[in-house]
């Protein structure tokens, strides 16, 4: 508590959410003190990303929003609150709303994320390698995947066949790409990857598990590759 004195008043400064004053000859008023906010920790990352806000005055919290958008929170105590980023893009201003009033903002940072890994798995081979790639939900109509095929063994240096495809409406149902390969006879391993051509432009990692399989019945001795709307 601080207190200040004057000729003609008395004053005293709480330092909780209200300034409590006292001026004889005119009683006792509050002013209420809005929350502030000091640091966000992290200040930058993708959707998703739990953060916790540090400042005071957060007891009694009805709103978190990062621009535009509202977030999922909780207040821990008066001097922390921790959330979780909300969608968006960009740069947004980060501030929480008390019945005293909005906070001042601090700065968060969207970056985006790589789609994920696609899994694939294979359907059949035997004149031709028929694959089904199973794709996250960011992934769609615009964006490509690429399957990869090499000799059995080898090291990804020397393909036989890189294929990218661009998908088009309605090819991802479900989210699965179908795709029909067809190789000479022999024995191979495939891998896949998606891009997010559209939206982040970024590319996942590839399929977590290569796919071994043989052709023994093909008869077209040059690769090449189908969508199978199946």
């Amino acid at each position: 508590m601080k207190i200040l004195t004057t000729r003609s008043q008395l004053r005293y400064t709480l330092e909780t959410a209200h300034r409590v004053i006292f001026e004889p000859g005119a009683g006792f008023g509050t002013t209420p003190i809005a929350p502030s906010i000091t640091s966000l920790s992290p200040n930058t990352g993708p959707i998703g990303t739990a953060v916790t806000i540090s400042g005071v005055r957060f007891t009694g919290a009805t709103a978190v929003n990062f621009g535009a958008a509202s977030a999922s929170f909780t207040v821990v105590n008066d001097t922390t609150i921790t959330t979780t980023v909300p969608s968006g893009t960009g740069i947004a201003a980060v501030t929480v709303t008390t019945p005293n009033g909005v906070s001042n903002s601090a700065t968060f940072t969207y970056t985006a994320i790589a789609p994920t890994a696609p899994v694939l798995v294979l359907v059949s081979a035997t004149s031709t390698a028929v694959f089904t790639i199973d794709v996250d939900n960011t992934i769609g109509a615009g964006d490509s995947v690429e399957l990869q095929v090499q000799v059995t063994g080898g090291s990804w240096t020397t393909l036989v066949s890189d294929a990218t495809h661009t998908i088009t409406s309605g090819e991802d149902a479900a989210n699965q790409i179908n795709l029909s390969l067809g190789l000479p006879n022999g024995s191979y391993d495939a891998r896949a990857r998606v891009t997010d051509t559209v939206g982040t432009g970024l590319t996942s990692a590839w399929s977590n598990t290569v796919v071994n399989f043989t052709i023994s019945g093909a008869t077209a001795p040059i690769p090449t590759y189908y969508f199978l709307g199946f």
